[in-house]
Parts: structure tokens; C-alpha cells; sequence
């Protein structure tokens, strides 16, 4: 019944001649087997579409000759075709799990890993079966290997939450992995965990920048606000020591070195104040269109002019121009030129590189598509140990120690507030003891758009004024919100000759300033406050003034 044929027309037959339609001996068949080794042999068998297995029991004479045998015959086709699915289901499934950037892995009780995908990225160097039988603490970031020990035996106890950590790369690399597990189970007692590792180094990094980025933002606004009214004192202080100085210029007193003392004390704080609000959005940058090259080149030959470290320069004649202020770019230059100079101990190579780049939609620098330059500064000094790497940016943080002859901690921070108001970007790696490599990108310039000429010659042409007679002292407008600033200025003015009339703020000025023309007085000069707390401002564009 199994070969589709009656039992008669079985019997006096050979089995190879049931099974395989030949009259002559298979060497491979079971029978022929089992009659040479006198021993239990079996076959599995395909006739047409079915599948059997073929098992024969040898049956001995006395002498233990072979005698006969005993053929079972079992249909396996279902047996088979299972078997065969599940094959193709395992293969899919260890082609997908090979496939994806994500790892699967697996751990026993004690924590020893049992299984692990072969991508794995952020091991880099290391082969799965360098992996399995050891645990996930021999690669963890050490500072992060409390909290696995800790967090093991809840996972164990049904707590599956995911969590982060730092791993170790072959190379030394530290990636960011988060880990996610479910319990696997035998019967009803847990064997183990299973899960998926992800790598998620550039969203971390992502996540960190946009944190400092706020982080500057909220500090750059407080210093502002400080520096601005800091200033403001430290500019009637000066002036005071300036007028009483002039008062004393006909004497001897003694008290003019201590003015000058007091003046050159104000004017180290008015740099402090300075860099503060260079460091705030006080001060955004007045950017042009410039070559960079140059630039570059001097701040940085400046610097090492008077030790032993050599400059290196690579810079393509084709690089492009960007959108900068002069002054604040050439301060960054010097900044990390500075401490690279101090990092090599005044002596070694420091390799400045320069090179367009384009930047595409999703990038991990946070940066918006488009045409930029890149400028590496390369150093081979002390280099920055990994726990300070995520700080140098931050206000107030040096590890030269703070003081007048050692550090401020404002240098770097300087540098990210104005790099980041170009609407750039810097960054920096390092590794003690072998050096530091900052790179800074700056978008490149916009193309300049032709003039409209027609438009031009359209526009009404400026009517000159016709020339006003003037008193013997010359008009003066004064504009600013602190009173302080007002009476002050108004005394050194009408002590220098001007006549000198002040307002509070923009609007004020305007109507001062029209009454003026029409009375045929006009003012000679106006002196305006940028920013003002009342109103208009002596930086308010066109389109808000009119």
C-alpha cells in the first residue's frame, strides 16, 4: 500500500526491485548493508512525491550467518516536509538577523553570552566566537558597569525596562548601545534573557550637542545681561577717572598715578566684559564676504612667532569664501592656536588643514545642507583625557588652573558661542597624550546677486540739503536708556564744548530730529545706543524703523 502496489505482487520480490525498479543489487540499499554488517541500517527514500524511511533488522542463523531480515517501512513525507520548512524558516531567520544593523543577542543565568549576531558595529574588531562564553561586562564602559551589574538581576526578576550603555570597541572606540531584553523560558523556569542591541552613538551625540547648545544659550544670555550692565559702570568709572585726571593734569598730585592705576584696573575688566559679550548673543557678528586663507595664516604664525612650534599649512587654492566676522573668526584662530601652543609646550608641529566640504540633508553635525569649508587644527601636545572632553566648551572650565597668568576658561567657550552664531559648527577629538584635532565648519559665502539697475535708476534721487547756518558749538543728540549713561556723557560733552541734548530712546530721537530740521536747527551729530530696554534701538533695521 505504501509503494502503490498489492502485497501479492510484492512477494518473490528483491527490495531493491520494490523500491528502486531495478533488478540488479543497490550497494547503498539498507538490505545489502545490513547483510554485510549483520547490524540494524536505515534509509530514507524518495519514490515519486513521498518520502519513507527504510530501516532493516538483519535476521541470524544459529552460526550467526545472515539468514533474512525485517524491513519496516515508515511514510516520513509530512515528517519531511516539516523539517524542510523549518530549515528554510531558520535560514530566513538568520539571514534577517545578518542583515540588520541592530544585534541579537542571547545570555545564560550567570550572564555568559550564548549567542550573538555576526554585525557587530560598535565591537568593532571583534569576531562573535571572541564574544560568546564571555559576559557583556568584559565590554562595557567601566563607568557604566555598576549600573549593568545592578540592573541583571532585576531583568532576571521580570523588570525588561531598556537601558544605555557605553561599549568598548576593539580599537578602543566608545559607542553608545542601547540594550533591551525579554526573558526566555523553558517549561516554566527562566533560562535566560534574549534581546537587541542598537547603536545609537550619533542621536546620543545629537542629543548632547543640542543640550550644550542650549545649555550656552541660557548661560551666553545671563553673561550678556551682566557684562551689558557691568560695562555700563565701568564706562562712567572710567570716564570719571578721566575727567578728574585732566582736572589734575596742571598739578602734581599724587593722585593721578592712582587714576591710572584705577584706569588700567578698569580696562583688564572691560576685556572680561568684552569676551562675555562676545560669548552672549550681545555679540553677534557683522559678517562680509572674505577668503579665509589668509586669515588663517596670520593669526596662526602670530601665535608661534616668538617659540619653537612649526606651522604647518594646507590650504587648496580653490577654497571658498565665507560669510565672517573678521574679528571674531581671527579670535578663534588664536584661541586654539593658544592652546595648542601650550598644550606642545612652545615646541613641535601643529598642522592647520583646510578643505571644501558639502554637507548632505541628514548629517550627524547638526549642521543645514549645503557648501561649507572645513578647518582642522592638528596638535600633538598633552591631548584631553575623555572626562573633560564633553566640558571644554562650558564657561569657566580650564584645566590650567584659573588666574591672571593661567586660565580664564572663557577661550573655548568664545569660540563655540561665535562658531555657532556663523551658524557653524566645531568640534573637537582627543586622546591623552597624543594630541587634539578641533575642526571648525563655516558655511560658504551666497552668490551676490546682480543689481537691478532699472530699479535703481527708478528710485528718487536724494534732494541735498541746503546748507544750515550753525552756532559757534556744534549740536549734539545723545540717545540711550541708562540715566547714569546719559548725565555722564552729557557732562564730558559740554566740558569738551558741545551743546548736547539727550532722549531715552529711538521714537524720541526721530521727532527730536525732524523739529529740529524744520526749525532750521539741525543736530550735527547723533549718537545712538544699539540696544535700548524702552523701545528703538540705534541697531534697529530699516524696515522696523519706517
Amino acid at each position: 500500500q505504501l509503494f502503490q502496489r498489492s502485497g501479492m505482487n510484492m512477494i518473490g520480490k528483491h527490495c531493491w526491485e520494490i523500491a528502486h525498479g531495478t533488478e540488479q543489487p543497490i550497494p547503498e540499499c539498507p538490505n545489502m548493508r545490513a547483510r554485510k554488517s549483520l547490524c540494524r541500517e536505515t534509509m530514507e527514500l524518495q519514490i515519486g512525491r513521498s518520502w519513507f524511511q527504510v530501516t532493516v533488522d538483519p535476521i541470524l542463523d544459529t552460526r550467526g550467518q545472515y539468514a533474512g531480515a525485517v524491513h519496516i517501512v515508515t511514510d516520513i513525507t509530512e515528517h519531511k516536509k516539516a523539517k524542510e520548512e523549518l530549515q528554510a524558516s531558520e535560514t530566513k531567520f538568520r539571514n534577517l538577523v545578518e542583515s540588520i544593523d541592530e544585534v541579537i543577542y542571547e545570555i545564560d543565568k550567570t550572564g555568559q553570552i550564548t549567542y550573538i549576531s555576526p554585525v557587530i558595529k560598535f565591537l568593532g574588531g571583534y569576531t562573535p566566537q571572541e564574544i560568546i562564553g564571555r559576559s557583556f561586562s568584559d565590554f562595557v564602559y567601566q563607568e557604566d558597569l555598576p549600573r549593568l551589574i545592578e540592573r541583571f538581576p532585576k531583568i532576571l526578576s521580570g523588570h525588561h525596562k531598556s537601558n544605555e550603555y557605553r561599549f568598548v570597541a576593539k580599537s578602543g572606540k566608545i559607542h553608545w548601545v542601547r540594550a533591551s531584553s525579554i526573558l526566555v523560558y523553558e517549561a516554566d523556569s527562566v533560562i535566560g534573557i534574549r534581546g537587541v542591541l542598537v547603536d545609537i552613538t550619533e542621536s546620543k551625540q545629537l542629543q548632547m550637542q543640542l543640550q550644550q547648545l542650549q545649555k550656552m544659550e541660557s548661560i551666553g544670555t545671563m553673561a550678556g545681561g551682566i557684562a551689558h550692565d557691568f560695562n555700563n559702570l565701568l564706562y562712567i568709572i572710567l570716564g570719571n577717572i578721566s575727567l578728574a585726571e585732566d582736572s589734575l593734569l596742571q598739578s602734581d598730585n599724587e593722585a593721578i598715578e592712582n587714576l591710572k592705576q584705577a584706569e588700567e584696573a578698569c580696562l583688564r575688566a572691560k576685556e572680561l566684559t568684552t569676551k562675555l559679550i562676545t560669548f552672549s548673543k550681545g555679540g553677534s557678528p557683522f559678517k562680509k564676504t572674505a577668503s579665509i586663507d589668509e586669515l588663517i595664516k596670520d593669526t596662526v604664525i602670530s601665535v608661534f612667532s616668538k617659540n619653537f612650534v612649526n606651522p604647518e599649512f594646507s590650504i587648496p587654492n580653490d577654497l571658498r569664501q565665507v560669510e565672517i566676522d573678521m574679528n571674531q573668526i581671527k579670535q578663534v584662530v588664536n584661541n586654539i592656536a593658544v592652546n595648542a601652543r601650550e598644550a606642545m609646550h612652545n615646541k613641535g608641529v601643529f598642522k592647520i588643514c583646510c578643505e571644501n566640504v558639502d554637507i548632505p540633508e541628514d548629517n550627524i553635525l547638526t549642521l543645514t545642507k549645503g557648501e561649507y569649508i572645513k578647518i582642522s587644527f592638528k596638535d600633538k601636545g598633552c591631548g584631553i583625557a575623555k572626562q573633560n572632553l564633553s566640558k571644554i566648551f562650558e564657561p569657566y572650565f580650564s584645566t590650567k588652573g584659573m588666574g591672571v597668568n593661567k586660565g580664564q576658561g572663557l577661550g573655548l567657550t568664545i569660540c563655540y558661542s561665535i562658531i555657532t552664531r556663523h551658524n557653524g559648527q566645531i568640534s573637537v577629538e582627543s586622546e591623552l597624550g597624543a594630541g587634539s584635532t578641533f575642526s571648525v565648519y563655516l558655511p560658504t559665502s551666497l552668490p551676490i546677486k546682480e543689481l537691478d539697475f532699472q530699479k535703481a535708476e527708478k528710485r528718487p534721487k536724494a534732494v541735498k540739503p541746503e546748507k544750515q547756518s550753525v552756532s559757534s558749538k556744534s549740536k549734539i543728540l545723545l540717545m540711550d536708556d541708562e540715566e547714569m549713561i546719559r548725565s555722564f556723557m552729557s557732562e564730558v560733552l559740554n566740558h569738551l564744548g558741545y551743546n548736547v541734548e539727550t532722549c531715552i530712546e529711538g521714537k524720541e530721537v526721530v521727532e527730536i530730529y525732524k523739529k529740529a530740521m524744520e526749525l532750521q536747527k539741525p543736530f550735527d551729530l547723533v549718537i545712538l545706543d544699539l540696544t535700548n530696554e524702552f523701545g528703538m534701538g540705534g541697531a534697529t533695521n530699516h524696515e522696523k524703523t519706517t
